[in-house]
């Protein structure tokens, strides 16, 4: 009878301890989810001219059933002439079905994959060490500058450190349950498709991946390696043969179901492996993860950086933790499952040595494995009863720095232009009288609000700089583009700087002022 007791009592002890973890953790997601998706038609205010060019072709391909080129389902976009990345725009698409050309309808994917970015990072954190541990590090992503301010808007290369996540973490749970393989194999062939820089870094992960695999004996030949290697190569086959096309080695494919278009420039500078073996390259990289900050403030804000400044010493420490961790696995003849972060944290910043133009977006690849090893340093502290007083320091510093990051961005953080109202109340003025831009808005945030008819665009579009990496309009439908207003003509509607009404005015049109852009018209 009194063992019945005690049993019953460690089993109410466990319960109770259960529970109160996974409502901690429910608070958590909450405040992770909170704060990606409210307000985020608001904030980052306006929009970002490369979200509503992945926008544009997201709509074309779902009521015209061509991108902005006429390419029917394109594995590459030809949108600025040197090309944009799909995924994010396919993402769109039952968005932009539901909501119509929205910003919500832009900016929901990213928001969405950002939240469940948070729930595979806890469950990465679980796989490598405990539960507690897991929840203790999930509070560093879950306020991570960087992931809040990424996830709130459309950037479509933006998309692909969620995508390496996924693909990370299914392929370690796919070491001991071989059916999660065919889910890596998706998540890393769909990350192609997500960011170009992806297609130099995806193989050499996935290929030091796969050889840990093969030397510890956890991959074997089965349906289950049949049909990741067969779902991974029906991804990436078509982004050979787009590098094909690129080579002029093969003509561009036109097919009902898909197609792969010959680019007017290819951007093939932005990546080099010579660049291995430049210095500058190295104290670029350093820079950067050093100051977390490269001058655009809707990556991150001074003073508070991509993880917080503090979060570097913890990341140092949290590689230590790995690395042990990882031997005693081996000591213990566990799988060491911790070497794998610590691959793809060495794997990361080579990539990034190699990238030109040294910026946040541009090794996005890196984020996630800075943060990996500052979960694992958190979640010991937390874990290791002698480190409590550790871990609740960096919790405070976690959450007043949190609130501070709030209230700038919320307060003083980044903006776009804000054109979707003067350009949506000017086409709603007439449907056929030209419309003339005076001020400098980026011809795909026109197409986006206005809902521009994809037919129209591709046959009447005329670019001022053809075969320039971005290309821009002078023209289409009933659209110009120029500064240079000369004669006004009275049954033209002009979009103008607010500064400029008065000239307006003067010779008799009405003059309606937008937050940014004013509306001219008679």
């Amino acid at each position: 009878m009194l063992y019945f007791q005690k049993r019953c009592m460690s089993m109410y002890r466990c319960y109770c301890a259960d529970t109160k973890h996974y409502n901690i953790l429910l608070g958590v997601l909450a405040l992770g989810f909170l704060v990606r998706l409210a307000l985020i038609t608001r904030l980052p205010g306006g929009l970002n001219q490369d979200e509503t060019y992945a926008g544009y072709e997201a709509f074309s391909m779902l009521k015209y059933g061509t991108d902005s080129w006429g390419y029917r389902m394109p594995v590459y976009f030809v949108s600025w002439g040197s090309g944009m990345n799909v995924l994010n725009s396919y993402l769109m698409i039952p968005f932009i079905a539901i909501l119509g050309p929205t910003t919500l309808a832009l900016r929901l994917p990213q928001a969405l994959l950002g939240c469940a970015s948070l729930v595979v990072f806890y469950l990465l954190l679980k796989e490598l060490f405990s539960k507690k541990a897991a929840l203790a590090g999930l509070i560093v992503a879950a306020v991570c500058p960087w992931h809040i301010m990424m996830s709130r808007w459309g950037l479509e290369s933006n998309i692909a450190p969620g995508m390496l996540l996924f693909g990370f973490y299914f392929f370690m749970v796919g070491l001991r349950r071989p059916g999660f393989l065919i889910a890596s194999a998706v998540s890393y062939g769909l990350c192609l498709y997500a960011y170009a820089t992806m297609w130099a870094f995806v193989p050499f992960l996935l290929g030091g991946q796969i050889i840990f695999a093969l030397c510890y004996k956890k991959l074997k030949f089965n349906k289950f390696t049949v049909i990741s290697a067969a779902a991974l190569a029906a991804l990436g086959i078509p982004l050979i043969l787009f590098l094909l096309v690129q080579s002029g080695r093969i003509p561009e494919i036109r097919t009902f179901f898909m197609s792969i278009p010959k680019m007017p420039v290819m951007r093939d500078s932005d990546f080099a492996f010579q660049n291995f073996g430049e210095p500058d390259q190295y104290r670029n990289l350093f820079d950067l993860i050093i100051k977390q900050f490269d001058g655009g403030h809707y990556n991150s804000l001074p003073n508070f950086g991509l993880y917080y400044l503090f979060s570097l010493p913890l990341a140092i420490y949290g590689v230590r933790v790995l690395w042990k961790r990882a031997k005693q696995q081996q000591k213990n003849r566990v799988l060491p499952t911790a070497i794998l972060p610590l691959y793809y944290l060495a794997a990361a910043l080579a990539l990034c040595v190699m990238i030109s133009r040294i910026n946040v977006n541009r090794i996005n690849a890196l984020h996630f494995a800075i943060l990996i090893p500052c979960g694992a340093a958190i979640g010991r502290f937390f874990e290791k009863r002698r480190y409590k007083p550790v871990f609740w320091a960096a919790a405070a510093a976690y959450a007043v720095s949190f609130l501070m990051f709030i209230n700038v961005y919320t307060t003083k953080g980044p903006s776009f232009q804000h054109a979707e109202e003067p350009l949506r109340f000017a086409a709603s003025l007439s449907e056929t009288s030209p419309i003339c831009i005076t001020t400098h808005i980026y011809h795909p945030t026109v197409l986006y609000c206005v809902a521009q008819p994809t037919d129209e665009y591709v046959k009447t579009v005329v670019y001022d700089n053809p075969r320039a990496p971005w290309m821009s309009a002078q023209s289409f439908g009933r659209f110009t583009f120029g500064d240079d207003v000369g004669m006004l003509d009275r049954n033209t509607i002009y979009i103008i700087e607010n500064y400029s009404g008065q000239r307006f005015r003067e010779a008799g049109f009405t003059v309606k002022q937008f937050d940014g852009y004013s509306v001219a018209y008679i």
